[in-house]
């Protein structure tokens, strides 16, 4: 009994260690393609009046103002962006962020 134990143990733990996971820049992808990309385009380069990620002018604003924008949405002439504060973790919101600087064209 004792050996099934150590045996059924070991095979769990080698199953552990060599169990594909997602990397967080995979998670940021997906997480933007989810959430994102249905407005602002899968490489951020916009659609319609909706700004695009990748171009110069939105790329110089600073990480700080990109998680604001994520964190308590954007309301502008150009559209309306829901907010995801207390959807998203803080380590999701700088993985979207660095995801995002990642479109610049």
């Amino acid at each position: 009994m004792m050996r099934l134990v150590r045996t059924v143990a070991l095979g769990a733990l080698v199953l552990g260690l060599t169990a594909p996971t997602a990397s967080a820049d995979d998670t940021s992808a997906d997480l933007f393609k989810q959430k994102w990309a249905m407005c602002h385009g899968a490489k951020g380069a916009g659609k319609g009046k909706v700004r695009a990620l990748s171009s110069a002018e939105v790329q110089q604003q600073s990480d700080a103002d990109w998680k604001t924008a994520i964190e308590k949405g954007v309301k502008n002439d150009q559209g309306t962006m829901a907010g995801y504060a207390g959807k998203l973790t803080p380590e999701q919101i700088d993985g979207l962020v660095k995801y995002m600087r990642s479109l610049k064209k």
